[in-house]
């Protein structure tokens, strides 16, 4: 695979093939040398870049890890930040790989993005990316793998409910403007965003922006519902991280609370489909229940989606298709499904 780095934000870019859970080896040649970072099952977990010596680790132990971590950030970081070059991946690594060094490359684009970017190209970005952003609650769990603290908090409250591209420009400190740009470059880099592009009607001259209002507002508010969305989110994120064990136990638990909720139906028949070592046996099981969750649903679209991973996985590449544009009509903002369509077309 080979791009230019100018095609696309370079850190979405990395994000795609984060997601994808890949090994592989992305290089540029450009701005004084060769750039490189190694992702290992979707973790960051090695880069080099020129001008900045390699740092010899003396500390041992869990202080060497630290550092060596810090050292691949930043390499990683400066190489996000390229604005020219051509690029390429490659399943073949050459960058040495020590254990225990293994990061969210969330972390490293949001770092990139406070340190190394200028303020017109983040801006750039951010236009590039959409205009209204909107936090998945099914990543908060993740939040904290992206150097997000007290700082950012009450900008992540706010994105839960959406905030759009003119309540960004409309931050008056230059600090704060900065860190709600950088944080939505790496989220939506990671696909934890929903992005909407078309803009809505511009309100009349001197009408009151109510998403800038509730920023500092939203600040006080709980992140989750109740204790069935609770368990609920846990699994999302431990389904993810392919903790499947983990995830049976928090949808036992939201089903318990809540047993007639089609959306927690769904994802614990598709974690007990995850869980089977012979999936073919227990697919028509799993079918059924995810149409039992389809037909009590107003918008299906997490079952179907759900639908279209179990054909998938089960190599019925046209059945998947088929889910999959269905969650698309459905939300036309439902990354995860555009992105398994362009892996399906690609294979044929």
């Amino acid at each position: 695979m080979r791009g230019a780095v100018k095609d696309r934000p370079f850190g979405k870019t990395l994000g795609y093939l984060a997601r994808r859970k890949l090994t592989v080896e992305v290089s540029v040649e450009g701005d004084g040398g060769l750039y490189a970072i190694v992702l290992q099952h979707g973790h960051l977990v090695a880069a080099t870049s020129p001008e900045i010596e390699e740092i010899g680790i003396s500390e041992v132990g869990a202080d060497a890890l630290r550092a060596r971590r810090r050292a691949i950030a930043r390499h990683a970081a400066r190489m996000i930040a390229l604005e020219h070059g051509e690029f390429r991946v490659s399943s073949t690594l050459s960058l040495p790989v020590v254990p225990g060094c293994e990061m969210h490359i969330g972390g490293v684009i949001y770092q990139a993005a406070q340190a190394y970017l200028a303020p017109r190209r983040l801006h750039a970005i951010i236009e590039e990316l959409g205009y209204r952003f909107e936090l998945r609650h099914d990543v908060i769990e993740d939040l904290p793998y992206f150097g997000f603290g007290a700082r950012e908090r009450p900008f992540l409250h706010a994105l839960l409910s959406g905030v759009s591209l003119d309540a960004l420009q409309t931050i008056i400190s230059e600090p704060e403007r900065r860190v709600a740009q950088a944080s939505v470059y790496a989220l939506a880099a990671c696909g934890a965003l929903y992005c909407e592009m078309t803009p809505p009607p511009r309100l009349a001259r001197g009408t009151k922006n109510p998403i800038a209002d509730t920023i500092v507002e939203m600040a006080t508010e709980p992140l989750t519902k109740s204790t069935a969305a609770e368990a609920f989110d846990r699994a999302q994120c431990a389904l993810r991280s392919e903790r499947i064990a983990d995830a049976l136990s928090d949808l036992e638990l939201a089903n318990q609370l809540a047993p007639n909720d089609p959306q927690y139906q769904a994802a614990y028949a598709w974690a007990r489909f995850c869980a089977a070592t012979d999936k073919p046996l227990v697919a028509n099981e799993t079918r059924k229940a995810l149409a039992r969750a389809i037909a009590k649903c107003d918008q299906p679209v997490m079952p179907t989606y759900y639908l279209g991973l179990v054909e998938r996985m089960l190599g019925r590449r046209e059945q998947a298709i088929e889910y999959f544009r269905e969650v698309l009509e459905l939300d036309p903002r439902h990354t995860d499904a555009a992105t398994e369509l362009r892996f399906l077309a690609r294979r044929n």
